[in-house]
């Protein structure tokens, strides 16, 4: 529908998320509908993705709700051209990293052996010395990471968070307080959480300091994933407020995933929550259909992990244990919070749906109307809101083929009511045949993308985008009636667009 007001959800996955997103981007500008999206909510790698479209274009003074298909393919060549030509490994940020940190061992060495050969409490001076020094070391080389990361993503200096406030589409980056184990929402026009309220990315304080945010404080926050990045400290008097003007100096912020691996919680549960009056204030603008990019692999079972005994010398010996087991468990919070939200999503799109089909009108819904508990389910219409998951493990095909086998997320429809529905499931699925592409394949090697913002081989970031853009139409178009582009892509085609030549149907066979 005309008036209709999308809001994209992009999860959290590195690389990997960084251009399965961009993919799903990709078909919403080919297909005119990006004109309807009111805002962009990400974690993680879907937060490379936001802050890399957002800044590229607020440089043509343009933002993703007035980009032309022109457009978007000029800024995003470059950027696939950085991450398959650079590595951040070999970034002068990690030689200026590996030059401080040999430092270390050298100098604790030395001491060792020279200083306090015969002192008791100079080796425990010397030991704890390194012990400190060691775990500077380990945060430098996340800053080091993370330094690296934006250089080859973007290569300039990050723009104040807040220049982007007038260009109509909210860019809004999630990420982890582990004050209070909620979430913290960072973009243009405001930063906002549970416990401390709302505030603003560029302001003046009570004390008269001058406080403003920039993209990268807010991409850094959304992606800093435990273990492998440092604790993102966000200046507490961007916080600030009228009913709250003494807030923490400092606060802590990790990986958004941890709290909502999907990005989706802005839409569902908070942005629902506002008073109108905030609405109004802040800018924000409630979307009636939601796309959910999810990027992030099920969780497979393992028979040996990091950390597991091994043989050696006649005795089993764990290395890593402590490390390993937590790393482990930041993938199982990952894991759970994608499978729980999923779940409930899952059922307000089918409600949605079956709204639709039994009255041909969509539900005038947004997330403020919809019910949350699942036993109101079978009492109160209208309900559930628009849209679909989009997801890497996913073919094309799921949709529908489950819409011709008379399901929808697991669950009977009724295909009498579901007549244009099925119509257009067979023309879906008939353009997808005649493409010649194995998707289950073409789904498996995306999964096998590692998620490390490493540098990237060009036919897995084709194949990302293909999946994330041909998939986003196949879904909602069979639901929802969404055009598509003039003529869906052949993957030759798709690659050939982004300068691409070498990427065939093939790559994908049996």
């Amino acid at each position: 529908m005309a008036d209709d007001r999308i809001g994209l959800a992009l999860s959290g996955g590195g690389f990997r998320a960084t251009f399965f997103g961009l993919g799903v981007l990709h078909y919403l500008v080919d297909s005119g509908h990006n004109d309807q999206l009111a805002a962009i909510s990400s974690v993680s790698g879907g937060s490379y993705a936001s802050a890399f479209i957002a800044s590229s274009l607020a440089e043509l003074d343009r933002s993703i709700a007035d980009a032309t298909p022109q457009e978007f393919t000029g800024v995003v060549e470059p950027l696939i051209a950085s991450v398959t030509t650079k590595g951040i490994w070999k970034s002068n940020r990690f030689g200026q990293f590996a030059a401080k940190a040999a430092i270390v061992p050298a100098a604790w060495y030395l001491l060792k052996k020279t200083l306090v050969r015969n002192s008791v409490v100079g080796r425990a001076v010397v030991h704890l010395g390194a012990a400190g020094a060691v775990s500077v070391v380990a945060q430098q080389r996340g800053q080091a990471i993370s330094s690296a990361i934006w250089d080859v993503l973007f290569g300039k200096p990050a723009p104040p968070l807040a220049d982007g406030a007038q260009r109509g589409v909210d860019h809004v980056f999630c990420a982890t307080n582990l004050h209070d184990g909620k979430f913290i929402y960072l973009s243009s026009r405001f930063v906002y959480s549970r416990t401390i309220g709302w505030g603003s990315p560029r302001r003046e304080t009570f004390s008269g300091e001058e406080v403003s945010l920039t993209l990268r404080d807010a991409v850094d926050a959304s992606s800093a994933l435990p273990i492998i990045f440092p604790t993102y400290l966000l200046p507490g008097s961007a916080f600030e407020n009228e009913t709250r003007p003494s807030t923490p100096r400092e606060i802590h912020a990790v990986d958004g995933g941890i709290y909502d691996n999907l990005g989706e919680q802005w839409f569902r549960t908070v942005s629902s929550r506002l008073s109108e009056d905030e609405k109004t204030h802040h800018g924000i603008v409630e979307p009636n259909v939601l796309i959910v990019a999810n990027a992030r692999a099920a969780m497979k079972h393992r028979k040996w992990l990091p950390g597991s005994t091994i043989p050696i010398a006649r005795k089993r010996i764990r290395f890593l244990s402590s490390f390993a087991s937590i790393w482990r468990v930041v993938q199982v919070l990952l894991h759970n919070t994608t499978a729980r939200d999923g779940a409930r999503l899952a059922r307000q799109f089918k409600d949605a749906f079956d709204y639709h089909q039994e009255t041909s009108e969509p539900p005038p819904a947004t997330f403020s109307k919809v019910y949350q508990q699942p036993e109101e389910r079978a009492t109160a219409l209208p309900k559930g809101i628009r849209g679909s998951f989009v997801g890497i493990g996913d073919t094309p095909l799921k949709v529908p083929d489950a819409i011709l086998r008379g399901t929808l997320n697991g669950e009977r429809i009724a295909t009498d009511a579901a007549e244009q529905a099925v119509v257009r499931a067979t023309s879906v699925r008939k353009t997808l045949l005649e493409l010649n592409i194995n998707w289950k394949n073409l789904a498996d090697l995306n999964l096998r993308v590692p998620t490390q913002p490493k540098r990237m081989k060009p036919d897995d970031v084709i194949r990302l985008m293909y999946h994330g853009y041909v998939s986003t139409w196949a879904n909602m178009h069979t639901l929802w009636s969404f055009g598509g582009a003039d003529r869906i892509k052949t993957l030759e085609e798709y690659g050939k667009e982004w300068g691409h030549h070498g990427v065939t149907a093939a790559h994908v066979a049996d």
